[in-house]
């Protein structure tokens, strides 16, 4: 039994809101829980909401603000870049259609592991029923076991009793 997900909504994977496949693309370029890379090269990713404070605040961005007139304005052009903008979201696409592929494989994988627990359940069932019929068996053995040695442990003592009855009489006549 194999079944296919087509999934027809997305969750944004930094703000999780659900969105149709079509807007995801503009929801990205728009999306303020994106982690961008500073552009001061601190090698912090921050927010893109939080981006302009962090260039405001950067501790390697104070030799460099002067270079990049306070960094806003080379921010602005960087944000404003289709060509940046594109292949961000190109990268997110191709981020985003992983994601998707990992998410069929979890879910293939889950699924198969779902029906091997079932499988182990029955089996784990099949053995518990077999136990406790062997369990009662045993007992019953048990009691079976105690009843002839009790059956036995009599005869002997009738058998005793006998034996001693035929050895006074044997002494007896000895003695004649």
């Amino acid at each position: 039994m194999e079944s296919k997900i087509t999934l027809q909504k997305t969750s944004c994977y930094f703000c999780r809101e659900w969105l149709d496949d079509k807007n995801i693309k503009n929801h990205l370029l728009t999306c303020g829980q994106v982690l961008e890379k500073c552009p001061l090269n601190c090698l912090s990713y921050i927010q893109r909401k939080n981006l302009e404070n962090h260039i405001k605040t950067c501790t390697k961005g104070e030799n460099s603000n002067k270079k990049m007139h306070n960094g806003i304005a080379n921010f602005q052009s960087l944000k404003d870049s289709p060509i940046i903008e594109n292949d961000r979201v190109e990268l997110i696409e191709e981020n985003l259609i992983k994601l998707r592929k990992s998410l069929n494989e979890e879910i293939q994988m889950r699924h198969d592991v779902i029906g091997e627990l079932g499988n182990l359940k029955k089996r784990n069932q099949i053995t518990d029923e077999w136990t406790v019929k062997v369990s009662e068996v045993l007992n019953l053995l048990q009691k079976r076991i105690q009843e002839e040695k009790e059956s036995r442990h009599l005869e002997i003592k009738d058998l005793n009793g006998v034996v001693q009855n035929l050895l006074k009489e044997f002494q007896a006549r000895q003695y004649l």
